[in-house]
């Protein structure tokens, strides 16, 4: 087993998702997608090639997630215009705050004997700005990164439930649960998976749930 060394008293794996599920980013009077599609980036695209792409990739920065954004949509502009939308993109990740209630909820799970395990898709500037921000490691007893293992979480894409459960392997699959936001946070079948609103509202009832 690859994962962390597993107690008898140990009731189950929480992975939960970061972004939406936990935790929020504010949003800047123009970010840095409003700032690509200044430039023809077509907007609805951004996302899809960020994730697919950026977010399996370690050691990148913002200026080369831009650029790369920018090449693959075949599009240039001044070199010198790279560093402001970096920036931009930087600042938009400074802004994450935790949603009411997720430390208490984390911080509760691993009282109970769970071992919490934050999986999140997440580039590689983002996560190193993010975990000194929030400092999720001392909430969790593992974090997850996409940038870190190459996968991402996707719908219908199984390769990243595959490895987690790898990790895991003396775990029963139905002491597995996947906390999540989205219909990419779905495990495959066999899983326990709790969806959750995007603003937080109901970390708290699902804490209530695990201490019953």
């Amino acid at each position: 087993m690859n994962g962390p060394e597993l107690q008898v008293e140990v009731r189950g794996i929480v992975f939960v998702d970061l972004f939406g599920t936990i935790a929020h980013t504010g949003s800047l009077t123009e970010g840095y997608m409003d700032a690509l599609a200044k430039y023809d980036v077509p907007r609805d695209k951004i996302y899809a090639f960020v994730r697919d792409t950026l977010m399996i990739l370690p050691h990148l920065t913002y200026g080369e997630m831009v650029y790369r954004i920018l090449k693959n949509f075949d599009i240039t502009i001044p070199l010198d215009l790279i560093a402001p939308i970096a920036k931009l993109w930087e600042d938009e990740n400074k802004l994450i705050a935790w949603h009411p209630g997720a430390r208490e909820l984390l911080s509760s799970l691993r009282e109970q004997g769970y071992i919490v395990v934050i999986v999140t898709n997440v580039t590689a500037p983002g996560l190193a700005t993010i975990k000194g921000l929030l400092g999720l490691e001392r909430y969790s007893d593992r974090v997850i990164a996409s940038c870190e293992l190459g996968l991402v979480k996707r719908s219908g894409d199984l390769r990243l439930w595959e490895r987690l459960r790898s990790m895991y392997t003396e775990v029963p699959v139905s002491h597995l649960t996947m906390i999540g936001d989205r219909d990419d946070d779905q495990p495959p079948d066999g899983w326990n998976f709790i969806k959750v609103s995007s603003d937080g509202s109901d970390l708290t009832a699902i804490l209530e749930g695990f201490k019953t």
